[in-house]
């Protein structure tokens, strides 16, 4: 593709996947704000764990498949096969991984001594049938997404979730009761549909490729990609750490339920903004990366400014709807500034910290597409190592300060991970300033984790 070319397919790739992203946000909240208010606290919270637990083993099943595929895919697709032996054969060991996991999980809640009594053997086959088609739908659609083929893959998810909602309220409306498997069988059709649906367009995008086999240059070591697999996974655990699913429990062991609850509307909203822009501008700028692997650096350094300005555009945006939302919440409730402070510092720091993962976005693509995925494990490492001492040390602290020190440490990984891009992408720079850029981020982390930690 020439660069004018490529730059209108992101851009029309950013807007189908806005498309997809406020349909899917907008379609599932008002069906968890619905099943909140028809159904109990207990079947709610049982609902909720296990939709949580299938799509956590959906992700672990991945197995990075999805980030490492960008890395590849140009290599990939240039042969059939190529692509049977690097895209056909790992999402079917994610097929294997998925079984294997979903079965495990199955049988352990089943001889639980107090497991619910709704939890029965075909509810745990549905689950299992949902896992696999939610593990292998997901690398489909990342390899549609790769392939510039995002209107495709927009209306597939949307048209899947809207099905699924219809389809449960339908029934609700017909006489059917609310349990489990009303839920979720719905849920395994439209899952099932949406992964042959995707499945039949990955095969005729295979019938385009040519016969001939791989070149030398076009090879692929399979050591090599199970290597990315495991370091992208092990990257996309860490940023579990900072995500509502570690954020909320903590919170709740630090401050109470009563605490926990105040911060999970908005966990919640960070965490939906967070994976809308991670659609929006992480599966575009993987495909636009991906089509400049091997081409000149400078189409690559374009690219990457052009990613970046549209992700600080959308983080402005948002920054400034949440300004003015706050303020005219302060305004019509007539809350008083001194009595809300501490919670609404609390509150904003939370939000900082779960909008803080989209500013890695942009870069970390870019490091997985160059396969300096063991960078991003190194640092992400550390994090995860920073992160376990301050929960150690600091028992004692507040709330506030705990969250200040997690923040602090944030912005130290992401200052490392962008002085670390910028000095690859800008190769111009010297050597000494290269080495500045590394050793610069870990001082500054240093000073504001010793003040935030002497004066709050």
């Amino acid at each position: 593709m020439q660069k004018s070319a490529l730059h209108s397919s992101f851009f029309k790739s950013v807007r189908w996947n806005f498309f997809d992203a406020c349909v899917y946000q907008v379609v599932l909240t008002g069906h968890y704000a619905a099943l909140f208010y028809a159904t109990t606290p207990a079947f709610f919270g049982m609902m909720g764990t296990l939709f949580s637990l299938v799509f956590l083993l959906a992700t672990l099943a991945n197995a990075g498949l999805d980030a490492t595929l960008s890395a590849f895919y140009t290599r990939a697709v240039s042969s059939r096969i190529q692509m049977q032996t690097i895209i056909m054969r790992h999402i079917g060991a994610t097929i294997v991984i998925a079984f294997v996991l979903g079965t495990l999980i199955s049988f352990l809640w089943i001889i639980l001594p107090y497991r619910s009594p709704s939890f029965s053997f075909p509810l745990a086959l549905t689950l299992l049938g949902i896992l696999i088609c939610e593990s292998v739908k997901k690398s489909l659609r990342m390899v549609l997404q790769l392939a510039f083929h995002t209107p495709l893959v927009a209306g597939i998810e949307s048209a899947t979730v809207l099905s699924y909602v219809c389809a449960v309220w339908l029934g609700h409306f017909c006489g059917l009761s609310l349990t489990l498997m009303h839920l979720f069988l719905p849920m395994l059709i439209c899952w099932l549909g949406a992964t042959l649906v995707s499945a039949f367009f990955v095969y005729r995008l295979y019938q385009q490729l040519p016969l001939l086999p791989p070149t030398l240059t076009e090879s692929i070591s399979q050591t090599l990609f199970i290597k990315n697999r495991f370091l992208n996974l092990t990257n996309q655990l860490v940023h579990q750490l900072f995500s509502s699913n570690f954020l909320v429990p903590f919170f709740a062991l630090r401050g109470g339920f009563a605490v926990a609850g105040q911060l999970k509307l908005v966990c919640y909203v960070s965490y939906g903004i967070t994976s809308a822009l991670q659609k929006i501008i992480g599966f575009s700028a993987s495909a636009l990366f991906a089509q400049l692997v091997g081409k000149e650096s400078k189409n690559m350094r374009h690219a990457f400014m052009l990613v970046q300005k549209t992700l600080l555009a959308f983080l402005a945006s948002i920054l400034l709807l949440a300004v003015v939302i706050g303020s005219s919440f302060l305004f019509f409730t007539q809350a008083p500034l001194a009595q809300q402070s501490p919670h609404l510092v609390l509150l904003a720091l939370i939000f900082s910290m779960q909008l803080s993962e989209n500013f890695f976005t942009t870069f970390e693509r870019l490091l997985i597409v160059q396969e300096r995925a063991l960078f991003l494990t190194f640092i992400n490492g550390g994090t995860a190592a920073a992160l376990y001492l301050t929960i150690r040390v600091t028992g004692q602290l507040s709330l506030l300060s705990t969250i200040s020190i997690l923040l602090a440490i944030r912005i130290c990984a992401f200052f490392v991970v962008r002085s670390y891009t910028l000095s690859h992408v800008n190769q111009t720079k010297t050597a000494l300033a290269s080495m500045k850029q590394l050793v610069y981020p870990p001082l500054i982390g240093t000073v504001l984790f010793l003040v935030i930690r002497l004066f709050l």
